[in-house]
């Protein structure tokens, strides 16, 4: 994930977005609830949290909340 994608993020906290993983067709519809920045290592990692999430793949699964980590994220739509 980009320091602009990431910024772009934390400017949607409260609103819709659509997420797309990395490496499958799968994918994550929710409000943005916050990014958290975890430092492992030397290198900072940053995971998205969504409220109200579900699952878009053959049909689509509410989960209720979802924990994404960012390095994960191919691509986001801000719905």
């Amino acid at each position: 994930m980009t320091n602009y994608m990431r910024e772009r993020l934390e400017e949607s906290i409260g609103k819709k977005v659509e997420v797309c993983l990395k490496g499958s067709n799968e994918r994550a519809v929710g409000l943005v609830v916050g990014i958290e920045k975890e430092t492992v290592s030397t290198e900072p990692s940053y995971t998205l949290k969504l409220d109200k999430a579900m699952e878009r793949s053959d049909r689509i699964e509410p989960f209720g909340s979802a924990i994404i980590d960012c390095n994960e994220i191919s691509c986001v739509f801000f719905l």
